[in-house]
Protein backbone atom coordinates (compact mmCIF):
# COMPACT_ATOMS: atom_id res chain seq x y z
CA UNK A 1 0.00 0.00 0.00
CA UNK A 2 1.58 3.92 -1.09
CA UNK A 3 -0.11 6.57 1.00
CA UNK A 4 0.87 10.19 -0.35
CA UNK A 5 0.96 13.10 1.43
CA UNK A 6 1.22 16.14 0.46
CA UNK A 7 1.88 19.52 2.35
CA UNK A 8 3.02 22.97 1.60
CA UNK A 9 5.03 25.56 2.38
CA UNK A 10 3.71 28.55 1.28
CA UNK A 11 3.11 31.71 3.11
CA UNK A 12 -0.11 32.68 1.56
CA UNK A 13 -2.65 31.31 -0.93
CA UNK A 14 -2.04 32.85 -4.47
CA UNK A 15 -2.77 36.62 -4.87
CA UNK A 16 -5.25 36.50 -2.24
CA UNK A 17 -3.19 37.02 0.57
CA UNK A 18 -4.93 34.29 2.63
CA UNK A 19 -2.26 32.68 5.13
CA UNK A 20 -2.15 28.63 4.60
CA UNK A 21 0.96 26.33 5.32
CA UNK A 22 0.92 23.48 7.43
CA UNK A 23 0.30 23.14 10.97
CA UNK A 24 2.42 20.30 12.11
CA UNK A 25 -0.42 18.16 14.22
CA UNK A 26 -2.13 18.46 10.46
CA UNK A 27 0.47 15.82 9.47
CA UNK A 28 1.41 14.15 12.60
CA UNK A 29 -2.16 13.00 13.95
CA UNK A 30 -2.77 11.26 10.42
CA UNK A 31 0.44 9.72 9.94
CA UNK A 32 0.29 8.15 13.41
CA UNK A 33 -2.83 6.71 12.89
CA UNK A 34 -1.80 5.08 9.54
CA UNK A 35 1.52 3.93 11.48
CA UNK A 36 -0.49 2.30 14.06
CA UNK A 37 -2.72 0.54 12.30
CA UNK A 38 0.17 -0.72 9.85
CA UNK A 39 0.09 1.13 7.10
CA UNK A 40 3.40 2.76 6.89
Amino acid sequence: MKILMVLTSHSTLGDTGKKTGFWVEEFAAPYYVLADAGAI
